[in-house]
């Protein structure tokens, strides 16, 4: 009674608030028929970051392969896919399936992801009306946990490891400037804007 209801009153109320809250991130889902995708579901092949694009007419995704690793970019209407990135050497080992970390800009014009080689961290991003892959290495982290941009698609703000320690961090695309926002010991795993 601290907020002067009795818990028959408070459950209708408590369900119908979180509906408002979560209708709309409902209707705006796809449904992704995995089955035109043609994956190679033999026991080898382990996908993961299934990723639609901001319109909902392409998926990204990563395909695991023996230590190998690609990043496949699918047309949902022609089920037509395209390898847009691959590292890594066929060998038979313990893989990160944390890296990479598939991330579209709000326009929908790149993808944008987080990857390691040579022992860097490297952010790419893949343009697809010129269809060219840039990436640059980020000696500034260990390791992106998470990640989002903002609105207009400027900058990102980053779940980031150096030494051990999470942090949020923004990074300007434009310029690929990183700027730390907090030094703690707090755990900060999922930034959004």
């Amino acid at each position: 009674y601290v907020i002067g209801q009795n818990s028959q009153e408070l459950l209708p109320e408590f369900g119908n608030y979180y509906k408002k809250i979560y209708l709309n991130e409902l209707t705006n889902q796809i449904d992704i028929p995995f089955e035109k995708l043609k994956l190679n579901l033999d026991k080898d092949h382990k996908y993961k970051n299934f990723v639609p694009s901001p319109d909902g007419k392409k998926i990204a995704y990563v395909d695991f392969f023996d230590g190998k690793t690609a990043i496949w970019l699918c047309d949902l209407a022609t089920f037509e896919k395209s390898k847009i990135f691959e590292s890594g050497v066929k060998i038979n080992r313990l893989q990160d399936y944390s890296s990479p970390l598939l991330k579209w800009n709000p326009t929908g014009k790149l993808l944008s992801f987080f990857h390691q080689s040579k022992g860097w961290l490297n952010f790419a991003f893949y343009d697809l009306e010129t269809k060219e892959l840039n990436s640059k290495k980020m000696p500034q982290l260990d390791h992106v946990q998470a990640c989002d941009f903002s609105i207009d698609g400027s900058k990102m703000i980053l779940s980031g490891i150096k030494n051990g320690q999470t942090d949020l961090y923004i990074l300007t695309i434009a310029g690929s400037s990183l700027e730390q926002l907090t030094n703690d010991i707090s755990d900060e795993l999922d930034p959004s804007f």
